[in-house]
């Protein structure tokens, strides 16, 4: 658990190769392999998303989340969040998809919000979950964690090229 260099990151773009810290590192995805590995991105008002936004990642389970629960892939509090399910599914905080990942194999996953009340997730650019629903947003000053622990079990696999954009993508 290595703060991010602030001075490193574009609000919009995290990714995870070359930035940690402000380490040099080969050009590779953040391995999670293990209930204490997290990335902290100290909060930024860019971060916080009150309308439209589009969470996008590309992601490696090597396992799924522990007796029927689910683990935090990429959090910022209250105002959002993606989940990893027990069954492989990725939970946006308002729907669950309705396809699982593959373990072992790298899926670019995307959660569009259009500020009105469509919430849509995609796999590899293929619709998996689109809900309609009202959606509120807990503004906070809560940092950005990708990976981290919930109820003694988390996320375990590699997370590459995380954006987070205020626009519907």
């Amino acid at each position: 658990d290595r703060p991010l260099d602030p001075t490193k990151v574009n609000s919009f773009n995290v990714s995870p190769r070359g930035i940690l810290g402000g380490l040099g590192y080969a050009s590779r995805s953040a391995l999670f392999d293990d209930v204490n590995d997290k990335i902290t991105v100290p909060d930024q008002a860019a971060l916080d998303m009150d309308t439209m936004f589009t969470v996008e990642f590309w992601v490696y389970p090597t396992a799924f989340a522990n007796n029927g629960d689910e683990v935090p892939i990429i959090k910022k509090g209250d105002n959002y969040g993606v989940y990893l399910t027990s069954s492989g599914n990725i939970n946006n905080g308002v729907a669950v998809s309705g396809r699982s990942l593959e373990p072992f194999r790298w899926t670019h996953v995307a959660i569009v919000y259009d500020g009105r009340l469509n919430v849509k997730t995609y796999f590899d650019a293929e619709i998996v979950s689109n809900t309609s629903q009202q959606v509120s947003f807990a503004i906070n000053d809560d940092a950005l964690i990708m990976g981290g622990v919930h109820s003694g079990d988390a996320f375990r696999g590699q997370l590459d090229d995380v954006r987070i954009w205020n626009i519907a993508r």
